[in-house]
């Protein structure tokens, strides 16, 4: 877990500074060590944590949380990425699930295609996980995923 936290601090921390966003990333170290892909999982908190900066504007923040949790089906990777950036409405967060992708503009000019969360919501399904979005617009937006780990 430490491990997790100080790879993302070192992807995304200049990032995020670079707009003026605070960047926090909080993992419970007590859980140790897991078992998970690699690759996977870090797509999956690439494209979440590269979304909130790009929708965040200066002096926002960004922040993730890891942990470890038993559930009724064994033990989950609980992760949370929060933002407080310009959020979505309820018909863009239906987009998102649908085959239908298009160009939106971050809040310092970048640029997306709407496949973001399209690749994550695949990837977090293909590890038999689930994801959630609750997202308000200028208030932000909350992407809580859990994922089955050995």
């Amino acid at each position: 877990m430490a491990d997790l936290q100080d790879r993302l601090i070192q992807l995304y921390e200049l990032p995020a500074k670079s707009k003026n966003l605070g960047f926090n990333v909080f993992v419970n170290r007590e859980k140790g060590q897991l078992k998970f892909s690699r690759r996977r999982v870090l797509s999956i908190f690439g494209n979440l944590i590269s979304n909130s900066i790009k929708f965040t504007p200066s002096g926002g923040s960004i922040e993730v949380h890891i942990n470890i949790i038993n559930t009724e089906i064994g033990k989950q990777l609980d992760v949370v990425v929060q933002d407080n950036g310009v959020g979505m409405s309820s018909a863009a967060l239906e987009n998102y699930f649908e085959d239908v992708s298009e160009l939106s503009i971050g809040t310092g000019g970048e640029k997306g295609f709407g496949l973001g969360l399209k690749l994550v919501n695949e990837l977090v399904h293909e590890l038999g996980g689930s994801m959630n979005i609750a997202s308000d617009i200028n208030k932000g937006t909350k992407i809580s995923i859990l994922i089955p780990i050995n």
